[in-house]
């Protein structure tokens, strides 16, 4: 892979999580709080938003492992499930710079 193609992946990569994360948005939230269903799954348990959302990412993580592991297997030929792991794993890492930022600043 050359540079500019490299650059051409990483920008498409961007809008697809985007467009991911708005779809996702509308699904999980209401109102202007982007980390609702973080803040409301943490009061469930007594826990934190960042904890929930570990929780979430880590599900993911288990994910891109599994297809690791099985890197032979026709299931791990198909570029769009590889797709789709990393890019809800990459949203939540940045969901979770989101909610440490908000902690931080708090």
């Amino acid at each position: 892979m050359t540079h500019k193609e490299f650059e051409v992946m990483f920008n498409n990569a961007n809008i697809r999580r985007w467009q991911l994360l708005d779809r996702k948005n509308k699904e999980y939230t209401r109102g202007d709080n982007r980390f609702q269903s973080f803040d409301e799954g943490a009061a469930f348990d007594s826990s934190s938003p960042v904890h929930e959302l570990w929780h979430g990412l880590k599900k993911h993580l288990t994910s891109i492992k599994n297809l690791v592991r099985d890197d032979e297997s026709d299931r791990t030929n198909n570029l769009e499930i590889w797709l789709e792991k990393l890019d809800d794993a990459r949203n939540y890492l940045d969901l979770l710079e989101g909610l440490v930022r908000r902690k931080t600043m708090q």
